[in-house]
């Protein structure tokens, strides 16, 4: 480490000194690390960006998740890395906990036979949840939802009633 920015002490919570006579390794996880050497040590021409997704350490021992960002250039008549390190912990957590409840929402859907649809008036789209295409016994890969297919699955029986109290609406 050459050079550090005021917003990564902040960050990490170390002095100017303790990273500056530090190896970026000391700041990985030992499981991370074969995986942080292969990403950050692999050369790097001048004016060349790379980015990875890495695990690094706080101070205090916390780990956190980075978009980790290297360009080749020359510093001091030394070849070297500019990197950059852009915190995306909370944005994957959320995504983790986006992701979980979409799977809940399925897994109950399954169990309960319910699915949901929306039809967007401004675009005439529609769109189904999967288990609508199970419920109605169509193959998503080839059916269309749209207002003329979504009728003809209507039992002709019920589609003037349909069709009435849908414009009442």
């Amino acid at each position: 480490i050459l050079d550090i920015n005021k917003a990564t002490l902040d960050h990490y919570g170390f002095n100017r000194e303790e990273l500056l006579n530090a190896s970026l390794l000391d700041f990985i996880p030992e499981n991370e690390k074969t995986n942080f050497k292969k990403n950050i040590f692999t050369s790097v021409n001048e004016g060349e960006v790379t980015h990875h997704r890495n695990i690094t350490l706080e101070k205090n021992g916390k780990r956190i998740i980075v978009k980790t960002f290297g360009y080749g250039l020359q510093y001091h008549l030394k070849n070297c890395r500019l990197i950059i390190l852009l915190d995306v912990t909370e944005k994957e957590n959320a995504l983790q906990k986006l992701k979980d409840k979409t799977e809940k929402l399925i897994t109950a859907q399954k169990i309960a036979k319910m699915g949901y649809w929306t039809h967007n008036l401004e675009n005439n789209k529609f769109f189904w949840s999967d288990e609508v295409f199970n419920i109605w016994e169509r193959d998503k890969e080839i059916f269309q939802p749209n207002v003329e297919s979504f009728n003809n699955t209507i039992h002709p029986d019920d589609l003037d009633t349909f069709i009435e109290k849908n414009k009442l609406a």
